[in-house]
């Protein structure tokens, strides 16, 4: 018999402006669900992190949005651009936001 493997948890989320300019306006919305996380203002390069109860990470897709001066910027990341190594249990993961409309996502393991 096999041991039930249990889901990835999810317990943070960061923001980070790798752009010489303040970030406004960021918004995270997971679309299934509707949740959102929302960084007011984000310095240039800065960060916001939102630490929440560990929570299972599922394949979803999230709508991300910023501004930079009055140019809005939009991007959909899915689960399958979030790579995780196996045998993680929880994680934490930092998306970078760019001036020319970049976003990135990675993965890290939390402890």
């Amino acid at each position: 018999m096999q041991p039930i493997s249990k889901p990835t948890q999810l317990d943070q989320i960061t923001v980070t402006n790798l752009s010489n300019q303040t970030l406004t306006s960021v918004r995270i919305e997971v679309l299934s669900t509707r949740s959102k996380i929302v960084c007011q203002q984000v310095a240039p390069n800065g960060f916001c992190a939102f630490r929440f109860k560990a929570r299972p990470l599922r394949g979803e897709t999230a709508l991300i949005d910023w501004q930079i001066g009055d140019q809005q910027w939009y991007e959909s990341i899915s689960a399958e651009d979030v790579k995780i190594s196996q045998g993680w249990h929880q994680v934490k993961l930092n998306l970078t936001l760019t001036a020319d409309g970049q976003a990135k996502i990675i993965a890290v393991e939390s402890n």
